[in-house]
């Protein structure tokens, strides 16, 4: 240990005073040298870090975690005596938001209210560091001239300038290599980088390694300026106090101040460690930082350690388990599957009063015992465990609880586990569509695009709350502009369309829809689509296909209907005139004026228009029906759409319960092209469906031409629909299987990735009937349009008032029958 050693300053009268001593003795950490990587420390070493995203582990097999700690484990074993390595966990607060500008209106003002889940410190983020720190190999074998020279101020030699020199190549190299073996961790190397203040046009040099340090020791998270000073002075910017068992730190202000405790391993687990074993730290809600270090000894001294800890246990009679496992690990190192070093491991917490500290203590004890770890809260020893959590403090954690352990432990200990976290930007529109939460309290954003393909098929049971995520997703990509057209069912996207100010129609049998297929306007594409669309009709009532000659005459007579006459003419009356054949005449029948379904197609004035931002539709009638109506009135629509396609800038198309489509063979043949279709454009795709069983060809390649799947609990199918057709793994069916509606828990696989997300829309309560409406909803939504008016400026306000009373009634209704019988009890569990 380094002794204090005190500066000296004068007063105005030239005296000279003592001064306090300074905490940056305590910090090693010297200059950045040689390159804007490395940085060197007191003690002549040098060292590099690497930031890690971490592995996703969540939804990954057991086998495939295994083969990454195997990996990590040769990794360690690899390297030489004089490199050590550093780890650090900070779990700390984000704010984290994806861009984008939303117009005025219902979108933006569900955006900022789901926003304010992520402000304010509401959610984590779980960074990992792993710090190389190469020893002089010089000094280590010859550390009696070394002294010399440093006792001689002998040390800015050339000689060993050179030999620093060369030891900063091999340490480039050494993390050059750990980076090729961690790529699947997203590793990014620490150094010196340019930051453009806002409003200045002088750049400034910041030092992403002096920033690591400075939030272990302070509690800053922002950008640290390169200083003319050590790393070390800029380093120490607070005051601490280290009493026994709490340590107390003090900003510039009396309301600037924290207090932490410093826990440290007292014990191993005696059963063996396993991979991830400090995984329950992920999810922690509040922050922490935990450190660990490991220094590789010598394979000769490592094996008398174990040969001695052998004759222990056979002198003290311990049980025959206990010694064939020092006997396996003997194995182990002798077949190099294995080395050995020497380990530390701290855990910091930080509090803003003693009382939250002693919750948060307590809170953190039983993840570690729960997997046979036993900690101690250190109290003597508290600074000393404080300032080991400093990369390269090597001699602060030598002094206590430095156990030999071996690689393989510290794979497990180290694990680098992660929660996914998305993109927040860098997608083919941008910025990330959304945001949600992971099962550990950290953001994750959601993108539905791969490239240009964004269709996404997402799945769930009724109650679910399939339609309700559709519905926000839908609402998060209006800031990117565009057009959405919604084919519903049963209204439940009715008042969302109300809210956004779009056109919203129901089909009633009965009810002219204001759809006429004959007055499409004339183009060849349009005239091709008519006679064949009139052959389908015609062949749904003759329940046959048409003969060549039957389909000749039919376009003969759609051309002559655009070729003599006015678009006001054209009607399925003036059609069956120019049919001529009885036959075709008489099937033609049913779809004019008159017939069952004239008041489907043969509308006095086509008025169906997509030209509105958003538009619905809801089609749970024709759903219901047979071919002979449902295969006609979806191909007309689809057709409709596909010209949207063609000629807008960006496309969202929702198919509610899309799996009655399937059922339908033609119909499915013509989604499978749609989507084809529309990956080449800049349109995409809503497949919603509560039916899992795709049941078509058809229904498969629109599975797997989907660039995102999303599948909400309960998973109630059989285990080999989601393992065997729908390419989920057995370990992500078991994560899910548990799961409930309450979790408000969501799969998604979004390209390689697949992850467990969080939705849960109950904070946002005045705008979730917007999102999913229900029979009551709907009912309250016209009520207040008819009273109110029809622009959603008008009623929406109102709405979201009346929603909130209702709320508030049933939650003090809840509380207050709850103490008057058991019935309510359960009734507020559920």
């Amino acid at each position: 240990m380094r002794h204090v050693q005190y500066g000296v300053a004068r007063t105005a009268g030239g005296k000279c005073m003592r001064r306090e001593p300074s905490h940056a003795m305590h910090v090693p950490h010297r200059h950045h040298v040689f390159d804007e990587y490395t940085v060197s420390l007191a003690d002549g070493s040098l060292m590099q870090v690497l930031r890690l995203e971490g592995f996703r582990f969540e939804t990954t097999d057991t086998e495939a975690l295994a083969r990454k700690a195997a990996a990590f484990n040769n990794l360690l074993r690899s390297q030489h005596e004089h490199v050590y390595l550093y780890t650090n966990l900070i779990r700390r607060h984000e704010d984290a938001l994806p861009e984008g500008a939303f117009p005025p209106g219902f979108s933006h003002d569900l955006n900022e209210a789901w926003l304010q889940e992520f402000r304010g410190g509401k959610v984590f983020t779980n960074d990992y560091y792993l710090t190389i720190v190469m020893r002089d190999p010089f000094a280590m074998a010859n550390w009696w001239e070394e002294w010399k020279m440093r006792l001689t101020r002998r040390s800015q030699t050339v000689g060993l300038r050179v030999r620093q020199q060369r030891m900063a190549k091999e340490l480039s190299s050494i993390v050059t290599s750990f980076q090729g073996w961690l790529h699947d961790f997203g590793t990014k190397r620490l150094g010196v980088s340019i930051l453009h203040p806002a409003g200045s046009m002088v750049p400034v040099l910041t030092s992403e390694v002096l920033q690591l340090l400075s939030y272990i020791i302070n509690g800053e998270t922002a950008p640290a300026r390169l200083p003319c000073s050590t790393l070390a002075e800029a380093t120490c910017q607070r005051e601490w106090w280290f009493p026994n068992g709490t340590f107390v730190s003090k900003g510039v202000s009396e309301s600037d101040t924290f207090y932490g405790a410093m826990l440290s391993l007292r014990e191993y687990p005696s059963e063996g460690t396993m991979n991830g074993i400090f995984d329950d730290l992920l999810s922690l809600q509040f922050e922490v930082v935990v450190s660990q270090s490991f220094v590789r000894e010598q394979n000769t001294f490592a094996r008398k350690r174990l040969e001695l800890q052998k004759q222990r246990y056979i002198s003290a009679k311990e049980h025959e388990r206990v010694i064939n496992s020092v006997e396996d690990a003997i194995g182990e190192l002798a077949a190099s599957e294995v080395c050995y070093g020497h380990h530390h491991l701290t855990i910091m917490v930080r509090a803003a009063s003693p009382e939250e500290l002693e919750y948060r203590v307590a809170l953190i004890k039983p993840i570690f015992s729960h997997v046979g770890v036993e900690l101690v809260r250190e109290g003597l020893n508290m600074e000393a465990a404080f300032w080991a959590q400093l990369p390269g403090n090597r001699e602060y954690a030598m002094p206590r609880g430095w156990s030999l352990v071996s690689t393989k432990n510290i794979a497990d200990f180290a694990s680098f586990h992660a929660y996914a976290r998305g993109e927040a930007g860098g997608s083919y529109l941008g910025s990330a569509l959304s945001i949600c939460k992971s099962k550990g309290n950290t953001p994750y954003f959601i993108n539905l695009h791969q490239g240009k393909n964004g269709s996404t098929c997402i799945f769930g049971k009724t109650g679910s709350g399939k339609t309700t995520a559709a519905a926000f997703l839908v609402s998060q990509s209006q800031k990117y502009g565009g057009h959405t057209i919604i084919f519903d069912k049963d209204g439940s996207w009715e008042n969302y369309v109300r809210a956004e100010d779009g056109n919203y129609a129901t089909v009633r049998p009965g009810e002219q829809t204001g759809w006429n297929p004959l007055q499409l306007p004339d183009t060849p594409e349009n005239r091709h689509f008519v006679s064949g669309f009139v052959s389908l009709q015609l062949s749904k009532t003759l329940k046959q296909s048409l003969t060549r000659e039957q389909e000749r005459r039919v376009t003969e007579a759609v051309s002559q209907l655009y070729d003599e006459f006015e678009l006001t003419q054209r009607r399925y009356a003036l059609l069956r005139e120019l049919l001529i054949n009885k036959s075709l005449q008489e099937a033609l029948e049913p779809w004019m004026e008159k017939g069952q379904y004239g008041w489907l197609f043969d509308s006095p004035e086509h008025t169906l228009s997509f030209d509105q931002p958003i538009t619905g539709i809801e089609l749970g009638w024709i759903l219901d029906q047979g071919e002979v109506v449902r295969t006609p009135a979806v191909s007309f629509l689809l057709y409709c759409t596909k010209q949207v396609v063609e000629r807008a800038q960006l496309l969202r198309i929702i198919l509610e319960e899309a799996w009655f489509l399937l059922r339908d063979e033609a119909l499915a043949a013509q989604c499978e092209d749609w989507v084809r279709t529309m990956r080449k454009k800049d349109a995409f795709l809503f497949f919603l469906s509560q039916n899992l069983d795709l049941g078509s060809r058809a229904g498969m390649a629109i599975y797997e031409q989907s660039a995102t799947k999303i599948f909400f609990p309960p998973f109630a199918a059989e285990r080999k629909v989601y393992t065997e057709t729908l390419g989920i793994t057995e370990a992500q069916y078991e994560l899910m299987f548990g799961e409930s509606v309450e979790s408000r828990t969501m799969l998604i696989k979004h390209g390689e990735e697949t992850v467990v997300g969080v939705l849960d829309l109950s904070v946002v309560p005045e705008y979730l009937p917007i999102l999913a409406g229900d029979k009551e909803s709907l009912q309250l939504m016209r009520k207040l349009r008819a009273k109110h008016g029809p622009q959603a400026a008008d009623w929406l306000p109102h709405f979201k008032v009346e929603v909130l009373r209702n709320e508030k009634a049933s939650l003090d209704t809840t509380a207050h029958r709850s103490d008057h019988g058991n019935v309510w009890v359960e009734r507020d569990t559920r």
